[in-house]
Order: structure tokens, then sequence, then C-alpha cells
């Protein structure tokens, strides 16, 4: 089986325990909801817990060369290859595709991009940038090809690669110097910057709406729960070296959603399906987003964080999977949504453990959220099923509760509808 545009996610999770995968080229906008979130997060599982990784890509020199040249619509690969050096590409014809080629320009492909996004338009590099105007210009010439198909998406990842602080791939536009999450307000500058490169207008004050801001305080509630539970051991003895935690923003606009999708599981086909046929004047969005029925279209935005940190079930129960049965497990990942429970144990419950119960609460009406942690698989569609005022008292509950091969560390998308019209 080769990893391709419709891989389905049940299909991925049929590659776990393994050490060797034949890939496709697929560009990172190609993959459909929560596809590429999955397959990043699953792969570096399997990096880390074998000594080395075989790749076969089915590509020539040529389609190298597009992806030295691309790097950008590459995530997947671009994670794969920064993460640790015992994997290993091979082209179709099985020869290897030198690693350090291919590292060299991920990085800085992600250099290049950080920095747009994280300045205005117009803004000059500063001196001694390792970024050359050329490497600005091509890339905001990418983003003005991709605006002619913006009906069909559009999509951004960033990763943060903990152990790599020489390169300083460890740094995020999510983060401060001092390694701690940005606040909403601060993500929320970056989200603007997203729709507005993009010429998305969500409504007619990008920078103030509502939507932008529940949008950058789903990031942060999320980014922010791998600061405190995805970079150490579940004893917090062991700093976890190679380590991973990234978001992957996607956009899926009008015309993929008209299209369909191929690769995602029933659940989320059902949710899209129901979304697209839903009458929008009967939608209730969260919050104060009302005023987004003044737009034109409906989009879908997926939010997908991961990390390859302990699991949710280790951190907040405090042993490892040996020592954890099934039932145990599941119930210690769907308690994680609970306000107040934390793994923190410095008795400051009421100022943390927030995060996830904020989250569902921004999304408790018309969102979607899939969580995939050790063995646990969780899916929630609140389109159909609205979050309760019980449940935020005693319990999120969960329409889909699976128990599978186990994964390291943990994966959260949500699927969050909005209201956008084109530039």
């Amino acid at each position: 089986m080769k990893i391709d545009q419709d891989i389905t996610i049940r299909d991925l999770e049929r590659f776990i325990g393994r050490s060797e995968f034949e890939m496709t080229l697929v560009k990172a906008t190609d993959f459909s909801p929560t596809v590429l979130a999955t397959l990043t997060h699953l792969m570096l599982g399997e990096l880390r817990k074998h000594k080395s990784v075989v790749i076969k890509l089915e590509v020539d020199v040529t389609e190298i060369r597009e992806v030295l040249g691309n790097h950008y619509e590459y995530f997947h690969l671009m994670s794969l290859a920064l993460f640790h050096n015992n994997v290993h590409f091979h082209d179709k014809n099985d020869r290897p595709i030198p690693l350090e080629k291919l590292q060299y320009g991920f990085k800085k492909g992600r250099q290049i991009q950080e920095f747009a996004y994280s300045q205005d338009k117009g803004r000059k590099l500063p001196p001694n940038s390792p970024i050359t105007p050329a490497d600005l210009k091509n890339y905001m010439a990418h983003l003005d090809r991709e605006k002619g198909n913006s009906n069909h998406g559009v999509s951004f990842g960033l990763a943060c690669f903990d152990h790599l602080i020489k390169e300083k791939l460890n740094e995020t536009v999510y983060l401060n110097p001092n390694g701690a999450s940005k606040s909403w307000e601060d993500i929320s500058l970056w989200v603007s910057r997203f729709f507005d490169f993009n010429d998305l207008l969500i409504n007619d004050n990008l920078s103030s709406s509502h939507s932008i801001d529940d949008i950058s305080t789903l990031i942060y509630e999320l980014y922010d729960n791998t600061n405190e539970w995805g970079k150490t051991s579940f004893d917090d003895e062991i700093i976890y070296s190679p380590n991973y935690r990234s978001c992957i923003v996607n956009a899926f606009l009008r015309d993929q959603l008209e299209e369909g999708f191929s690769a995602y599981e029933e659940s989320i086909n059902g949710y899209l399906k129901d979304l697209t046929n839903t009458d929008l004047g009967t939608l209730g969005f969260p919050n104060l987003q009302a005023n987004l029925f003044d737009a034109d279209e409906l989009g879908v935005l997926e939010i997908s964080v991961s990390d390859t940190g302990p699991g949710m079930a280790r951190r907040i129960l405090g042993k490892d999977y040996d020592d954890i049965d099934e039932t145990e497990e599941i119930d210690a990942v769907i308690n994680c949504f609970q306000k107040y429970l934390t793994s923190d144990k410095s008795g400051a419950r009421q100022v943390r453990g927030r995060g996830l119960s904020k989250v569902v609460q921004l999304i408790g009406k018309t969102g979607l959220v899939r969580v995939r942690s050790g063995n646990v698989s969780l899916v929630r569609n609140f389109l159909n099923h609205p979050l309760s005022r019980t449940e935020l008292k005693e319990g999120i509950e969960f329409d889909e509760r699976h128990y599978l091969n186990k994964v390291e560390g943990t994966c959260i998308s949500i699927l969050y509808p909005f209201k956008y019209k084109i530039k």
C-alpha cells in the first residue's frame, strides 16, 4: 500500500509498526481534512520507535528539484527530514536522496515562511538575514499564484523541533523567545495575516473580528497544551529528544467542499456532508459570530496540533501504558477535557487545565474534534450533537471511542466552519 493523495486515516493506521514506506509526491494542500496531520503524527511516531526508517518516494530527479524549489508545499516531508537523521529517502529507482540537501532546503523554506507571516506586507528583511530578497519575492509570488485558486483552499503548517536549538528550529511564531506560548492576542496578528495574505476576508474588520479571536484562542489553547504536556516523559524525568510539536491550519473553501473528499473517516465525511447541506441561517456559530452571515461563502477551517510527547493518558495518570488498561486509558483521555483537570502537582488547579475545555466550548455548536493519543481515538460531532451545559459541569461525551494500535504522542484536530469572501 502506498501513501498517496487518496490515503485514508484508516489506511494510515495500518502503517503503525512499519519501518519502510512507499509514498507518491503529494502537496500538503492536496490531502483531505485531518489526513496531513495524521500522516505526520503517525510517521514521526514510527521514526521515534525505530532505529531507521526508509521512505521510498515515487519521484525522479526532476521532481526532487520541484520539492527543493517549493519546500513550503511539502510540510509532511519537511517534518520527517528535519526530525531526525535516521530517516532515509530513496527515489523510485531505490537510489538514496541526499538527506543533507533536503534538510538544507526545508530549513530555508521554513525560515522564509515564518518571516513572511510574521511581518506585515512590504516589511524589509533585517540586516544579515539568511533570507534574500529574491527568496521572499519568490515566496510571495507563490502566494499570488495560489490566490488564483483561492476557493480551492489554503494551508500553512508550523513545526517546532525542540531538540534543534542550535539551528533555531525550536522557535516558531507561536512561541516567545523564552519558549513560553504567545498570547492569543499575539497569535491573532499571525492569523489575520494568514487570511489577508491569501485574499480571504472574514468580515469588514478582519483584524478585530470575533472569528479571528476565536481561531487564535483555539490555536493558543491547543498549542499551549503541547508546551505543558508534550516535551517530557510522563514522570517529567526525561526531556524528549528528538521532540516535535506542530500546528497545521487548513482552510477548506467552497470548491473543495463542493467536490468532496475521498480520504477521511466516515465520521468526518458525515460531518462535512451535513454541514454543506445545512441552511446557513440555522447554524449557531460560537460566541459572537452572527455577523459572519453577511459574507458570501461557507468554509471549514482545520486546526490540527500534534506532538511526539508521552500521550495524554500517560501524562495525566502518571504511569506507563503497560500499567494502564483499555477502559482506564479511554477514560483518562476523555477526562482531559474536564475544565480543571491538570497534571500540575502544584495545586494551582483553578488556573490550569482549562485549555481543552475552552476549545470544546468554542466549537461546541457547529464544530468537530478528533483526538488520537496512545491507543485511543475519539470523535465528537457538535453539529449533530451540540455541547450541553451538563457536559461542561460533568464531562464531555464523545460520539466515537476506539481502542487502536498505540501511537506516540497526541494529535488533536478541530474542524470549525466559518463564512468568508474573496477580496
